[in-house]
């Protein structure tokens, strides 16, 4: 199983949001966001890529390709993160202001950016059972241009209780599962595979990724001072 060692490259944009006061900001918002982010990596390469499990999928095939006809069901299972081959953060900014929790305003802290898993590769067991003859096995291989993580870090300034909340996107472009081995009915069905197909498997990523970025932030890289004034 192939294994890339991610560096980060940093895109930094800074934005100041609505604050508790005209200058009151988040210090050094944008190296606490990539060390938190860089230690996260770092934890889930320790684990390794494959504990980032993918949702089983299953379709009902009924296609004709080249006078090649594929009639019954596709299960793709065992499903997971193979291989990523860059890392970018990006959209970094910070803001200082008031959230309403329970009716109540709260003033808090948030530290925002995006995180994107760059040429990932995710694989699968595939399993072809057709209406009429045996059913074929295959491993299939699925590149997504793009994987993007949208992280909101949050403190509550009076308890300073940290929260995050992440939200996934994923990004194909016109690609095809690479099956192996390579049939007629791989050729079939290497095109009724979508990138959206991976869309909820991604998202339960968040599972294993959340309670890491929270430890580094309790154990490791604190959430930085607000600033509120000469910042």
């Amino acid at each position: 199983m192939e294994r890339v060692f991610i560096f980060l490259v940093l895109c930094i944009a800074f934005a100041s949001g609505q604050t508790l006061s005209q200058r009151a900001r988040v210090k050094d918002h944008d190296k606490f966001f990539t060390q938190v982010i860089q230690e996260t990596i770092y934890e889930i390469e320790r684990r390794g890529f494959s504990t980032l499990k993918l949702t089983n999928i299953t379709q009902n095939v009924n296609t004709t390709m080249y006078r090649f006809h594929a009639l019954g069901t596709v299960r793709y299972y065992n499903g997971f993160l193979v291989s990523v081959q860059h890392i970018s953060v990006t959209n970094m900014r910070q803001t200082v202001g008031t959230n309403t929790v329970d009716g109540v305003r709260v003033p808090t802290a948030s530290v925002q950016g995006t995180l994107n898993l760059i040429d990932s590769k995710l694989g699968y067991d595939v399993l072809y059972t057709p209406v009429e003859g045996e059913p074929q096995h295959f491993t299939g291989d699925f590149n997504h241009s793009t994987i993007r993580w949208i992280i909101n870090i949050f403190k509550n300034l009076n308890t300073r209780e940290v929260s995050i909340s992440l939200t996934s996107e994923v990004s194909g472009g016109l690609v095809y599962m690479s099956f192996r081995p390579d049939t007629n009915i791989s050729q079939v069905l290497s095109r009724q595979f979508f990138p959206y197909n991976n869309s909820d498997g991604v998202r339960s990523w968040e599972e294993i990724i959340l309670p890491i970025m929270l430890d580094v932030i309790a154990n490791k890289i604190p959430f930085p001072e607000v600033c509120y004034s000469h910042c």
